[in-house]
């Protein structure tokens, strides 16, 4: 007897609902939707001109749910589902109004529907979410696994293509509001580090093993470290020489703000769109990747370039082959988990909130010879190495990687620390630093700060001028269909041809960075519609919605760049030995950063640390408020990285290796639930040792490691295990006790529970269950042939025929109904 489920029939709750259990199990068996996916997903699901793709339905429900609370502006959804499961759910919510913001597609066209949805255009503006459903994050269905693997990798690599290609908005924001700061160009470390060795230190577990080696030879490397990885070492008391940081989000900030502490010993290299909520309360020196402007300018020369790859690790060994090291020492730069499953080295958020085992979506060979676990982003980051590492190699530079539970790459060569040649360094890096940057003084940042606030001040003049091209271009459009005004077809239309020249040519540059900030109204307006045919009043709306979304993108640059200038100018008043700390904290507050307090401070440390300053209460406040900051740990990236380590899904995953008899693979998920802070982990551990008892053909621990499994998620398939391990067993009387129970966790069991009633003899009791089970399966024809075929062995013919014809009158293609009629003598089958 089976007990797996197959794909089966609908099953009903006691809410209405519809779900298949071979997709969603027991999840909505005793919960409505609704209140699972507002305690899941929140409000992260229903942002203004966003674009969702979603993988998998959950049988329909999570479709219907968006539509219940409908579609916010400007925004569209587009589920992606197996193809087997794609055609028996879109019934279940395409009769409802979609109003072409919401689709559905089978895994195989996902891109050419992502296409229709406007991809490109939501990824412009950073607005863009792949999420899982429930379906998937439990996965059930075991292809789920492979196909979120899948689409994954195929749309973070679309994703980061497209926004390569043309830039976002918040690339080009942060590059504006950085440009105070954003003084003197990487290019000045060039060849600062020929002949030597360089050490980069990625977040990786094996960093931790590393370190150590790395602070006994500090004397003759130069450390570069990912600024994520600031908490490590400050708790080892280590300063690296350089700290290398780049991501524009605000999370970064949750991610890297130990680096702030490194100040005094430590050069910062980071991008020109770093988030200012680092880079402007950095107290240190910095030098910046990329150009300082976003547009063609007069102050910017070659630099060095930051977009080798989509990691802070790609940055810095981009820099460290500029720089001219001979030897680049990869450290805590595994790609790849652990085998407890950590994706990140101690001390970070990742590790603190336990295994990362549900991100887990391939696998890579690591130096040692074994296969470690990895997901889609560390695995597109071994491609991008690979290339960089071909690079450094036609360079004659020599990479190395001593981890030996690292991902094996071509091009890096795995040789253990304890093998690994250190010369004596030649100079001091952060000597030859010191002696560069020190012609950098008060008088060129102030020359820096004039250049960049008449740069940005030219640019607001510009703006205003294609602003007011646009307002004419409005105008115009209006004009154009007004049958009363004269030359209608030719006199405007030229004008506005005139003036769309203007801004292409004249004002390119300003033009697409206007439509960048832009493209949330821009958005808006996409739909599909044939030119031929659309009628005079909507080409109007048309043409007026979309100078309307032209000058919205214009305004809203204008307000960044002028911002821009009030910060410049805020920057330069710091500078002076009379600076109003009142007006500096404005701006200060303004921008949330506070620290900035302390750089004032280091500045003019005479005067304001006198005690009858002026304004020492508010120094105070915002130094406290700077340090409190810091101290947080209940950040956004934290609640993420809690997320990351969900156990939900891992009774599945373990499920399925068990299925493959994986053994190796279930003892390293046995590693990880045992490091595992969250208290479901405990009755998991016990399913998978009994799994890997079972594998062992040791039955006795296997029972008694089930027995202990008594808690969801791992109850549910460790009563399964329990079940045909006693019908194997023929103890009828065990696997009826646990069929039981899991009668009471789902109804899609109660068929086996009815099934084994009957063999034992209680016929009456399987009619019961059957019956009981039809009351969420209406539909399950094959239930009721068998509730017919009981009532047959117990002589109840004339129930028995009244059930096979009512089959038939529901399915009239029925024929085993059919033939029971004709047959009256069959027995149970």
């Amino acid at each position: 007897m089976d007990i797996q489920p197959g794909l089966g029939n609908f099953l009903t709750n006691r809410f209405g609902e519809r779900y298949l259990y071979s997709v969603n199990g027991i999840t909505f068996t005793q919960t409505d939707s609704t209140s699972i996916y507002q305690s899941h997903f929140g409000k992260r699901l229903f942002r203004e001109n966003h674009l969702y793709i979603i993988v998998g339905t959950d049988s329909g429900l999570l479709p219907k749910y968006i539509l219940h609370r409908g579609i916010p502006e400007g925004s569209r959804y587009l589920f992606i589902e197996h193809d087997e499961i794609f055609k028996v759910v879109t019934p279940e919510f395409t009769d409802l109004n979609t109003q072409q913001k919401l689709a559905c597609c089978s895994a195989s066209r996902w891109e050419q529907t992502a296409t229709e949805f406007y991809f490109s255009e939501y990824a412009y503006t950073d607005s863009i979410s792949l999420f899982k459903s429930l379906a998937v994050t439990d996965c059930y269905l075991p292809q789920y696994r492979e196909i979120w693997c899948d689409i994954e990798h195929a749309y973070n690599t679309r994703l980061w293509a497209t926004q390569a290609q043309l830039g976002t908005s918040i690339f080009c924001q942060r590059q504006i509001e950085n440009l105070a700061e954003n003084n003197i160009p990487a290019t000045v470390l060039r060849k600062l580090g020929s002949g030597q060795t360089a050490v980069i230190m990625g977040g990786g577990p094996s960093l931790d093993e590393i370190l150590p080696w790395i602070q006994e030879n500090k004397s003759k490397i130069t450390t570069i470290a990912a600024s994520r990885i600031s908490r490590r070492l400050l708790e080892y008391n280590l300063y690296p020489d350089i700290v290398v940081s780049v991501d524009p989000h605000p999370i970064s900030f949750d991610v890297s703000r130990e680096m702030l502490l490194l100040w005094k010993h430590t050069l910062l290299v980071n991008a020109n769109h770093i988030t200012p909520l680092l880079l402007g309360q950095w107290r240190g020196r910095n030098v910046y990747f990329d150009e300082k402007f976003p547009w063609t300018n007069r102050y910017d020369n070659d630099n060095v370039l930051s977009a080798a790859g989509p990691t802070v690790t790609n940055c810095a060994l981009s820099l460290a082959i500029e720089m001219g090291f001979s030897q680049i020492i990869l450290a805590g730069v595994d790609l790849c988990f652990s085998r407890e499953g950590f994706s990140h080295a101690k001390g970070s958020n990742e590790s603190i909130a336990g295994p990362t085992i549900n991100m887990a979506t391939r696998r890579v060979k690591t130096n040692a010879g074994d296969w470690a676990e990895t997901e889609n982003s560390l695995f597109k980051a071994v491609t991008s190495l690979e290339q960089q590492a071909k690079l450094a190699c036609d360079h004659g530079i020599k990479i190395i990687n001593p981890a030996p539970s690292a991902a094996m790459i071509e091009g890096i060569s795995y040789t253990p620390c304890q093998e690994i040649i250190l010369g004596d360094l030649a100079h001091s890096i952060k000597q030859s630093i010191d002696a560069i940057l020190s012609k950098y003084d008060q008088v060129s940042k102030t020359k820096h700060l004039n250049n960049v606030i008449d740069e940005l001040s030219q640019a607001a003049d510009k703006l205003k001028r294609m602003d007011s091209l646009v307002s004419k271009a409005i105008l115009y459009n209006n004009s154009l269909f007004d049958k009363t005004a004269p030359r209608r077809s030719t006199g405007y239309k030229e004008k506005l041809d005139k003036i769309e020249e203007i801004l292409s040519k004249k004002y390119k540059e300003y033009s697409i960075f206007s439509k960048i900030f832009g493209m949330t109204k821009f958005v808006r307006l996409l739909k599909p519609f044939d030119a031929s045919t659309i009628k005079e009043d909507a080409a109007i709306e048309l043409g007026r919605s979309y100078y309307l979304a032209y000058q919205a993108g214009i305004k809203e640059l204008s307000r960044i760049i002028n911002e821009a200038i009030e910060r410049t100018k805020s920057r330069r008043m710091e500078l002076e030995n009379t600076s109003d700390i009142d007006i500096l904290s404005k701006q200060w507050k303004k921008d949330n950063q506070p620290g900035r307090v302390l750089i004032l401070k280091d500045k003019h440390a005479g005067i304001i640390n006198s005690p009858n300053a002026a304004g020492n209460e508010l120094y105070s406040e915002l130094e406290a408020s700077f340090n409190a900051s810091l101290s947080n740990m209940d950040t956004p990236h934290m609640r993420r990285s809690k997320t990351f380590a969900d156990l939900r899904g891992i009774d599945n995953k373990a499920s399925e290796l068990y299925n493959n008899s994986d053994s190796q693979a279930l003892k390293r998920l046995l590693s990880s639930l045992q490091a595992h802070p969250d208290e479901r982990a405990r009755a998991l551990t016990h399913l998978v040792s009994g799994y890997l008892a079972e594998i062992e053909n040791n039955q006795a621990k296997a029972i008694t490691e089930y027995q202990y499994a008594d808690a969801p998620p791992a109850i549910e398939p460790a009563l399964r295990r329990l079940s045909m391990i006693a019908l194997d067993m023929g103890d009828y009387d065990s696997a009826t006790i646990a069929l039981k129970s899991l009668a009471t966790l789902s109804p899609v069991y109660i068929p086996q529970l009815s099934e084994l009633l009957r063999i034992k003899g209680d016929l009456l009791g399987a009619l019961d269950t059957l019956t009981e089970y039809l009351e969420f399966a209406e539909d399950d024809f094959h239930a009721m042939l068998r509730v017919g075929l009981i009532y047959r062995e117990l002589g109840q013919n004339d129930n028995a025929d009244w059930v096979f014809r009512y089959i038939l009158e529901k399915d009239p293609a029925n024929f085993a109904a059919k033939n029971l009629l004709e047959n009256k003598d069959s027995a149970h089958g």
